[in-house]
């Protein structure tokens, strides 16, 4: 588990892994959340739209960990910027999400949410 609060001065650089052979490293999942959800609705699509999830999916919080934790394929980076406005606009909504996103990165080891004061 890999996480990094906002205006963390310890986020370590992004490193290649010296024991992965150099080609074969394996590309990450990439989901870039913003402050310009105004709904927790807003911000389950955007993370289902990035990271390739079927229409099927579930619309609440608990489909979304399912998603993360078992759906799709790692190593999965969520970067959430702007995070103070982000919280403003979406209130509660933004801590549950919060909170379920750092679940995620207790459940796997090849998850990464940072959470980024600035855009």
């Amino acid at each position: 588990m890999r996480w990094w609060p906002f205006g963390s001065k310890d986020e370590p650089p992004i490193v290649e892994n010296p024991l992965t052979p150099t080609g074969t490293e394996t590309k990450a999942n990439v989901c870039r959340l913003d402050a310009s959800f105004e709904t927790r609705q807003e911000v389950y699509q955007s993370i289902y739209d990035q990271l390739g999830a079927e229409d099927w999916a579930g619309k609440n919080l608990d489909a979304v960990y399912d998603f993360l934790t078992g759906m799709v394929e790692g190593p999965i980076e969520v970067h959430w910027y702007d995070i103070k406005n982000a919280e403003d606009r979406l209130g509660g909504d933004w801590v549950r999400i919060v909170d379920m996103l750092r679940d995620v990165a207790m459940e796997r080891s090849d998850f990464t949410l940072t959470l980024t004061s600035s855009t």
